[in-house]
């Protein structure tokens, strides 16, 4: 009995040991139970936007450090562009036209050619004192043609009379300038309204003699604009004659001895012609005047001009720019009207 009883838990416990084995087996080969994991999807590739062109006013010249240079910054900056500047000597214009963020383009200095309405490619176009440049499309010419060389020439002449205080005032002629007969006589005509008993003492660019002016008591010296006009204008200086400009002051000469002056102020056409051009008005002329701006009076020097004179002076501009003076001559020819 005992030996059977012994059998039985034998196969018992052999049952026993074949089940727990098979657990074990069993538990080996399956996966532990855990959270089920998405893989993620490819980040796709988006296509960032170009940049977009910084609008760009672009200025061609051949001096960077003009008035005109530093009045067209401001105003760029004004109307949320920025100013660039180019050379003239080999500027291509089809180039310049194409060039990323280009608004407006500004010539001064040089010659951009009679091609420039076709390259600017309908961009509004200024280009400044080129008398083979007609306006048209869209390009407006500022200066010249046009320039009322007459009202600034008779305002130096009336500039000249005020400052003068023998009555005796010197002018320079023959400077090699193409307005010659305009600048001559719109003088005459400005001394006579500026100092009526006023003497005119007139030389040639190239026979000046500063003491023999200076010895019939000539105080104040002019110049009709031209080549020759900065030369002549040096000597009347060195001479402790005083100087009366137009255009363009003297190199050269001690400020000291520059009375004042009348000069051409494209930065005020031009950023009139830009607006107009941006605005979508027709492409047009800026000739110089007292009328629009162009012509101004600057560098009045209070030891040679007295507070009085200058009212004076102020008082003519002004009779000009509202059309109540007139030089009294034709501003093409200089013949007297």
């Amino acid at each position: 009995m005992l030996s059977k009883a012994v059998s039985v838990v034998r196969g018992l416990w052999s049952v026993v040991w074949v089940l727990s084995a098979s657990l074990v087996l069993t538990s080996c080969s399956l996966p532990s139970a855990g959270p089920t994991v998405t893989p993620s999807p490819e980040p796709t590739a988006t296509a960032l936007p170009s940049a977009t062109p910084i609008p760009v006013l672009l200025l061609v010249t051949e001096d960077e450090s003009s008035p005109l240079e530093a009045a067209l910054r401001q105003w760029a900056t004004g109307h949320g562009l920025e100013l660039r500047l180019r050379s003239p000597a080999g500027a291509d214009g089809t180039g310049l036209a194409s060039t990323p963020g280009v608004q407006a383009i500004v010539w001064i200095g040089g010659e951009p050619g009679p091609e420039a309405s076709g390259w600017a490619g309908g961009l509004p176009l200024v280009v400044v004192d080129s008398e083979g440049i007609t306006a048209g499309g869209s390009l407006s010419t500022v200066g010249e043609p046009g320039a009322r060389h007459d009202e600034a020439s008779f305002l130096a002449g009336v500039l000249a009379g005020l400052v003068s205080q023998t009555r005796r005032v010197g002018l320079i002629t023959a400077t090699g300038g193409e307005h010659e007969a305009v600048g001559r006589m719109a003088f005459v005509h400005g001394l006579r309204y500026g100092c009526a008993r006023c003497r005119l003492v007139e030389t040639g660019a190239e026979e000046i003699e500063p003491e023999t002016l200076a010895g019939q008591g000539v105080d104040v010296v002019s110049a009709v604009p031209g080549p020759e006009a900065e030369t002549g204008l040096s000597l009347m200086a060195e001479a402790g004659l005083w100087i009366v400009w137009t255009s363009e002051p003297p190199s050269g000469v001690a400020e000291e001895r520059l009375a004042g002056g009348v000069r051409f102020a494209p930065e005020a056409l031009v950023e009139q012609a830009l607006e107009a051009l941006l605005a979508g008005e027709g492409a047009r002329g800026w000739p110089y005047s007292v009328e629009n701006g162009g012509i101004q009076l600057t560098g009045l020097n209070a030891a040679a001009l007295s507070p009085g004179r200058q009212r004076v002076l102020e008082a003519a501009y002004q009779a000009l720019a509202q059309g109540g003076l007139d030089p009294g001559l034709d501003p093409v020819t200089g013949e007297e009207r």
